[in-house]
Parts: C-alpha cells; structure tokens; sequence
C-alpha cells in the first residue's frame, strides 16, 4: 500500500486524500489511477471549496497553451472522469456540483493534512524528553498521554453500567426482527443482448457487467453508465465479460471466448477503471479470483474447457504455477479466496467412464495441499461465495437435489 509522503501539500474529503504536490489521490490509503486532467481539476476544485470554478478558468489551466480541440467535449470528458474516480453523480453529488452555464463547486467540507517535514535536530542541541504526549494526527486524533486521570475509573465504571442496562433491556424485548427485502432491477437488456456476467464493484457502488456490446459501469444510485468497448484487436471474440474487482476498486478482470477450431479459447485481461486501458493477463486462462490483498489471482486453466486444473499467478499474470490438477474428467468452477488469503475453495465435478457426475465443495491451501471436503455429493454444481466471516454461500439446482442433500450456508476454515 502507498502512503503520501511527509511534506507534501494534502487534502482531506469523505474517504479521499488528494496528495497535491505529488498529484496522487487516495482513497482509504489505496493509491487510485486518475489522469492527469482530472487531478487538475480536482486540485483547483479543493483547493476553493465552496466556490464556483469557471469553465473558462478550468479551460485555460487544462490548456495552457491555448492550443485545444472541442473544448467542451474534452472538458465535459475530463469532469465525467473525475467523477467515475469519486464514485460521484452529475444529478445527485456529492463532491462536485454542476453550475449551469458558469462551472463547477466542490461542495464536500476539505480538511488540510498538510503536515511540514521535522527539523533536523542541530548537532549542538540538547533533545530534552517531553511528558506532553504525542500530537493529535488530523486523520487520527488521540488523546494526548499525561498523568493518570483521577475520573477515569468512575467513568468506566458508569459506561459498563449503561452496557449492562441496554443488553438487559434487549434480552427483554427480544431481537428485532428482520428488514424486509426489497428488488430492484438494474438492467433493462433486450433478449438480443443477454448479459453474460454481473458483479458489484468493492465499495457496493458500481455494477459491472457484460453483453455483446462490451462491458459497462453502472452507478447504482442514479443508473448512470460508463461503457467499455470491446478493442480494436479483439477480432473475431464472441463474448467479453467480467469476471472479478481488485479489492482497491480501480482494476477488474475480464475474460474473452474466442471461437477457434479446437473448440473455444479463453484470455484474461487486466481493464483499469479510469480509461478504459486493456493489458493481458494470460492466454487460455479463466482468471476467477483476486487476492483479499490484491497480490494474486486464482484461474483455472488445461483442458477443452480451460478448467482441469487449478493456478495461482501474480497482480499482472507473472509468476504462474499449477497448484491443483483434476483428470481429463475433471472439472473446476467457482474459485474463492478465503478471508485471510491462506486458502481457496471451488466447486469440483468428476465424471466416470459412463460420464456420470458427482459435484462436492472442496478447499485446499496455496500449494495444492490440505484438501478438505466441505460439502460433498450435490447433485449439481454449485455457486459458491466465502464471506469475510468465514461462512461459505453456496446455491443448488433445486430441480437436481435430492432430499438427504444440505442446502444453507456452511463455515469454512482459513
């Protein structure tokens, strides 16, 4: 993780840091890809809050040299950016609001991080220790270390005391029940244009997902899309679609089908959010699954379906190795990562000479290793999702399952 560096000029919003002297935002610590147009922006929108920042001014910072072409596409193009990077919307912002016909204001309270590098000590001082306590952090405000406080026992003992009464009065009036569920359809795609993959973006905020058009971010709070389409030189491919969000929220995976002779080829591609750019990952790979911290990606990989056996391979595809490997008769889907990063699930299928399949939920560790059974003899395959509680999710053709079969949620081990 990449932090800002001491002495540099900061600015605090919402869950952001824009690190100005370095030209960095962050968001929770986690460095975002924004280009360099809109960081200007944001720079000269932060550092006014409150005020409305022309077009016109916005224009001649962007374009020093005067030398620009469709000024309002390509500034209109630059704001649509820099919202997409805030998870923020033109008709219910947050951070940027829209001023008719003059410009834009930041309208989210800013916090100055600015903190100057120490002082050296000169060779001839003396250091004397200090009793003062650390000082407060504008991010994390502490309480400065001192003497004991002769009122903190009374008020610990006060705070119990509530504790105690509210969990009395709770177990008195039972638990609350349940909210109720409430569907809400996010796509209107015609039977021409199936979508072929959904997944939600880390933060809840964006659904990613897939037809013969190409891929598309949706704001789920107001429906607005971002389309990525499909490059120049994927000729021939069929379908592209997304399969898995790095946990920082600014890559995602993307998998294509190609229609060869041999069957169907499978490529893996690396799609960074602002932008649109598009780097391989891996040829004849369906990469599943990214890393709790973002290090690795699980795929399988071998076989007519590109799924006889299970891989692990770095952030950008390097460093494959074969961890798991199934029979020609072997399938593998659903890959997970457990909470801690230690271990991975997946749904298997085996088939025997007669092409009768039997499916089980297993789990093995990073090398391959320690395979345990968590759930074996469903009748079909199963869907499969590991919670950061560490309980699994799984679903079931309830039109295959027999009686005797689980149904539920199980926990699993990291």
């Amino acid at each position: 993780m990449q932090t800002p560096t001491n002495g540099s000029r900061r600015l605090g919003f919402g869950l952001f840091e824009a690190d100005l002297s370095a030209r960095a935002l962050y968001k929770r610590g986690v460095l975002l890809h924004v280009q360099d147009q809109p960081f200007q922006i944001l720079s000269m929108l932060i550092e006014r809050p409150g005020e409305v920042v022309s077009r016109e001014e916005l224009g001649t910072s962007l374009w020093r040299d005067g030398i620009y072409v469709d000024f309002d596409g390509s500034l209109n193009t630059a704001i649509k950016k820099l919202r997409f990077a805030l998870s923020d919307s033109a008709e219910n912002p947050t951070f940027i609001e829209t001023i008719p016909r003059r410009g834009y204001r930041f309208i989210a309270p800013v916090t100055n991080l600015h903190i100057p590098p120490a002082a050296p000590p000169t060779g001839g001082e003396r250091q004397e220790p200090s009793d003062a306590g650390p000082v407060p952090s504008p991010l994390h405000p502490e309480m400065p270390s001192g003497k004991p406080r002769r009122w903190l026992a009374p008020v610990l003992a006060g705070v119990l005391a509530s504790g105690a009464l509210v969990m009395w009065i709770w177990a008195r009036l039972g638990t609350v029940s349940p909210r109720e569920l409430i569907q809400r359809q996010l796509t209107t795609n015609s039977g021409e244009n199936l979508i072929e993959s959904a997944i939600l973006s880390p933060d809840g905020k964006y659904l990613l997902f897939g037809d013969r058009i190409g891929l598309h971010a949706r704001l789920i709070a107001t429906g607005e899309t971002h389309t990525f389409r499909k490059p120049a030189d994927f000729e021939g491919v069929l379908v592209w679609y997304p399969n898995t969000w790095f946990p920082n929220g600014t890559h995602f995976i993307a998998v294509s089908q190609k229609p060869t002779p041999q069957g169907e080829r499978v490529t893996s591609w690396l799609v960074t959010v602002l932008g649109g750019a598009t780097a391989l990952l891996r040829d004849d790979a369906d990469a599943q699954a990214v890393s709790p911290d973002g290090s690795l990606i699980a795929f399988t990989a071998g076989g007519p379906g590109t799924d006889k056996d299970i891989w692990i391979m770095g952030a950008h595809g390097e460093d494959a190795r074969r961890i798991l490997a199934g029979s020609d008769f072997t399938t593998f889907r659903m890959l997970q990562w457990s909470p801690q990063g230690r271990r991975l699930a997946y749904s298997r299928a085996d088939a025997d000479g007669n092409y009768s399949w039997k499916y089980s939920i297993e789990s093995c560790d990073l090398n391959g290793e320690a395979v345990t059974a968590i759930i074996p003899g469903l009748a079909g395959q199963a869907g499969l999702s590991w919670l950061p509680d560490g309980r699994l999710i799984y679903s079931v053709d309830e039109s295959k399952r027999r009686e005797h079969e689980p149904l539920g949620n199980q926990s699993g081990s990291d």
